[in-house]
């Protein structure tokens, strides 16, 4: 990986014959730099996502948030995890979202009843269980080996007071 790293960002030792291969894979793959990943990794931003099983949001949040340079801004995987960032937010005395501020996905229940209400990434998911479910009855009908695909469904920002722009802040 590092490699990768090096080529992309001129640095490091990388023979010629290495550079051109993964130059050729990054045209091939269509590859494109996340620059908001590489700001996160220099320490030049300070936004980072929960990737944690429900049961450890509380435990990853309190460890992200005692950080000495705490981020501004989490974006958890679903509603009950950013519900659970929130929770340990306001028992730090975080204002939310003056200090922090917290976003989900899916726009369950949950993410009206928080405090503040959650921004969220709607997902349509009752498309998405439809779109398994025809999956899983293809494969029992016809059990041959199917090649796997991506499924990208529409999605919606639902902007709400769980979040605000940096500069924005109170």
């Amino acid at each position: 990986m590092m490699t990768v790293s090096n080529v992309i960002n001129g640095t490091g030792k990388v023979s010629d014959q290495t550079r051109a291969s993964v130059r050729q894979a990054i045209r091939n793959t269509g590859y494109v730099p996340n620059y908001e990943a590489r700001r996160l990794a220099s320490g030049g931003c300070s936004r980072i996502a929960l990737l944690y099983s429900d049961q450890q949001t509380p435990f990853a949040a309190k460890q992200i948030l005692d950080l000495q340079n705490r981020p501004t801004a989490i974006v958890a995987s679903n509603d009950d995890m950013a519900s659970g960032v929130v929770w340990v937010a306001q028992q730090r005395r975080l204002e939310l979202p003056g200090d922090l501020s917290v976003a989900g996905f899916d726009d369950t229940p949950t993410a009206l009843k928080s405090w503040p209400p959650l921004t969220v990434i709607r997902q349509p998911i009752d498309r998405m269980v439809e779109h398994g479910v025809s999956l899983l009855l293809d494969s029992v009908r016809t059990p041959t080996m199917s090649v796997p695909q991506d499924v990208v469904f529409d999605y919606t920002l639902v902007e709400r007071a769980s979040t605000s722009a940096v500069g924005a802040r109170p």
